[in-house]
């Protein structure tokens, strides 16, 4: 499976988000399958990422998204790449470019939330954008069962509750 994973600030953040996708990134290509991360390079002066991953993974940098040439181009190279899934790890206004990259590829669309949604909203993007975007999306992941209940009730039988990974100890 050819997996494709958006963490917009992989060069520039050293966060959490950042952390967990690099972690998921790493773990299916150990698993057997081709991973693409998508990550935003602020005009190419970010470009390394700020977390290790594994050698094989392919890094696509997106930046300007401003005119239809961009699109074009995006939406063919998703094509050429044969993305079997898409899954953004973050949720701002950035976002709503991949509904419209994604739109009639046929490629499922998973967006992981990675933060409570009322601080999503206050923080990042404006209520009714995030909805729209939310609504585009084939399955929503979120962390804890309290953020899967602030959503509207059409959104949440589409919403998965996953906790971050936690390393496992070796003894």
């Amino acid at each position: 499976m050819h997996i494709g994973l958006v963490i917009w600030p992989l060069c520039k953040s050293k966060g959490g988000l950042e952390r967990v996708g690099v972690i998921l990134g790493n773990e299916m290509k150990k698993r057997g399958h081709h991973v693409t991360i998508f990550c935003y390079s602020y005009n190419r002066k970010y470009t390394t990422p700020l977390y290790i991953v594994d050698e094989g993974i392919q890094i696509e940098y997106i930046d300007s998204y401003n005119d239809e040439k961009f699109f074009i181009d995006k939406k063919q190279l998703l094509k050429s790449l044969n993305i079997d899934v898409m899954c953004a790890l973050f949720s701002w206004e950035l976002l709503l470019i991949f509904p419209q990259l994604l739109h009639k590829t046929g490629i499922p669309f998973i967006i992981s939330e990675h933060n409570a949604p009322r601080i999503i909203v206050k923080e990042r993007w404006n209520h009714y954008e995030r909805l729209g975007c939310l609504t585009s999306a084939d399955r929503i992941h979120v962390l804890t069962e309290e953020y899967k209940e602030e959503l509207p009730s059409y959104l949440q039988l589409r919403t998965v509750v996953i906790q971050n990974p936690a390393p496992q100890n070796r003894i």
